[in-house]
């Protein structure tokens, strides 16, 4: 009964997020079946090789970051290329939090990917439906994916510092609040990107992700600059903002607070 109100739960906290950038179990599930997806686990290989969606690939999106920060576009592109993802592909991405696949998709749309999704409820969602999990690799190669890069997504130090006490910008710091409280950029609100998901569902609703982020002040006709530590929490908030609530302007402070 439990795992019946579990589903229908994430089933109807989907439906508040149906749209281009989200996808459900069972769509993901034909698509695998129908091999017209490449679905990218975005975990570490450890947990890869432990249990992961049939059919799913591993990219690690850390082994996409050198720190803090991206590696050089051609140096991803040769990464996702080398594991059979085109610039063109079909893409859908999963994690256990959302935190990675938030963080590989901020990544691959950098990049100038054009059809990437990422699985509503994750591992956790896949699994409380049923649906065909394993421990054995799946290996492709042979992509295509030339290197290219969107700067309007990103901004660096001297950006950050020349919006410091804008009126139409907001700087918020995704961090936890004991991070926060350690030291922050000036003038940066907090909202810990715990706050973004729920147990049952993974990611909130639209209606209380806007809520949570209208209260604090961070609303859609600001500019956004969001920043954490490793730009994981803050490339998460950014496909919340801006994929999914469709806020205008809003950017990653690539290399986070560790540069600041």
């Amino acid at each position: 009964m439990k795992k019946t109100i579990s589903i229908l739960v994430m089933f109807i906290a989907f439906l508040s997020f149906a749209s281009a950038q989200m996808t459900s179990t069972k769509s993901l599930k034909s698509a695998i079946d129908n091999n017209s997806v490449i679905c990218i686990d975005a975990r570490s290989a450890g947990d890869y090789n432990v249990s992961h969606i049939k059919g799913a690939i591993n990219i690690d999106v850390m082994t996409l970051c050198d720190g803090n920060s991206m590696k050089s576009p051609s140096t991803m592109a040769s990464i996702f290329a080398a594991n059979g993802v085109s610039k063109n592909s079909a893409i859908v991405i999963y994690c256990k939090t959302g935190l990675r696949a938030g963080r590989m998709y901020f990544i691959l749309k950098y990049m100038g990917a054009t059809n990437v999704k990422c699985l509503h409820g994750n591992m956790a969602g896949w699994v409380a439906g049923r649906k065909p999990v394993t421990n054995k690799a799946t290996k492709k190669s042979g992509g295509s994916f030339s290197a290219g890069s969107n700067s309007s997504m990103v901004c660096d130090k001297a950006y950050v510092q020349s919006k410091m006490g804008s009126a139409s910008t907001v700087i918020v710091d995704t961090r936890s609040a004991d991070e926060y409280g350690a030291g922050h950029v000036d003038g940066a609100i907090n909202i810990p990107y715990t706050y973004f998901n729920n147990p049952e569902t993974k990611l909130k609703s639209s209606g209380e992700l806007t809520a949570l982020f209208n209260g604090k002040g961070v609303t859609s006709s600001k500019e956004v600059i969001l920043y954490c530590k490793t730009s994981s929490s803050a490339s998460y908030a950014w496909f919340i903002l801006h994929e999914l609530l469709k806020y205008p302007n809003v950017k990653v402070f690539e290399g986070g607070y560790s540069a600041w």
